[in-house]
């Protein structure tokens, strides 16, 4: 079964530095995603640092992801990279260390035509084949728009291409891929804000870095859509608009590591050349997600 529901991309905690990745960290987190009852996890995505993360470093994370899942969540390992060779080579680790599910960016840097993207998936989903692929579309940090055209042909034409991570922020285009739904294609929302319309249209999941900080909030936001009650799920949802500002709308994700460590864990800085919020940046936002943990009995 196909992950649906909540999931979270996962923060990769690093030492205060962001030099060294903390194994005994990773389990930690995951043991709290797991008491939260998320769905699934997304690692090494973008606000794991994924691109600035090395092969080693994913091979290790991997490991110590699975070993302390043991089966409960659905996991999803981001491996889209820079050439087409390392995309591939980080699937297989990810394979082999009880992933279930691979997203694939597209390739950044280098401008590529739908051509060479439809390339790109169709060699890295043969090479991994049957294992099930998404489509990461986020166009914002990787300066590509995965568009209809592009994901129709790749939906009809590779078969273990099982659905996509839609972050584009745009509606339009996400209600034209929730349209393209099937037993063997799914849509996963990529922005708090367009959430509820989404499920209301029939997104299977939301895939949220705050909701690996607040996982409560987004958990019962989905229970209560699950269970047509939409009155409730309005009011989470406008909880999560709220968390999505105090957030800024995931831009900095140093702050999903400041929240974390005033939840109890341990997950470092972020990884240079990313930096940490400026600090009165930081003393503001201590003080806002305080405010909205206590009102919300967190």
């Amino acid at each position: 079964m196909k992950p649906q529901g909540i999931i979270v991309p996962m923060v990769t905690p690093l030492d205060e530095t962001g030099t060294t990745v903390q194994l005994n960290q990773v389990e930690n987190l995951v043991r709290f995603l797991i008491q939260k009852k998320v769905n699934a996890l997304f690692v090494t995505g973008t606000t794991g640092e994924g691109p600035l993360i090395s092969y080693e470093e994913k091979k290790e994370i991997f490991r110590a992801v699975h070993q302390v899942n043991e089966g409960q969540l659905s996991l999803i390992a981001q491996v889209g990279s820079l050439t087409t060779q390392e995309t591939i080579k980080t699937a297989e680790a990810a394979l082999d260390n009880g992933f279930e599910y691979i997203a694939v960016l597209p390739p950044f840097y280098f401008k590529y035509n739908d051509d060479a993207l439809y390339q790109y998936y169709q060699t890295v989903a043969k090479a991994i084949s049957p294992n099930p692929i998404f489509l990461y579309n986020i166009p914002s940090t990787t300066n590509h728009f995965l568009s209809i055209q592009l994901v129709q042909k790749i939906k009809d034409t590779l078969s273990n291409v099982k659905g996509i991570k839609d972050s584009s922020g745009i509606m339009s285009h996400l209600s034209q891929l929730i349209a393209m739904q099937d037993d063997n294609f799914s849509v996963y929302i990529g922005s708090d804000i367009l959430s509820f319309s989404c499920f209301l249209l029939g997104a299977k999941g939301m895939v949220s870095g705050p909701a690996g900080v607040i996982p409560e909030i987004y958990v019962s936001f989905y229970q209560a859509i699950q269970a047509g009650n939409l009155e409730a799920a309005g009011s989470l949802y406008r909880k999560i608009a709220q968390i999505s500002r105090m957030f800024k709308d995931g831009s900095d994700l140093s702050l999903f590591k400041i929240a974390l460590q005033m939840r109890g864990l341990m997950v470092g800085g972020v990884r240079p050349p990313l930096v940490e919020c400026s600090q009165n940046d930081k003393d503001r936002f201590i003080k806002e997600f305080k405010a909205f943990v206590e009102i919300n009995n967190i």
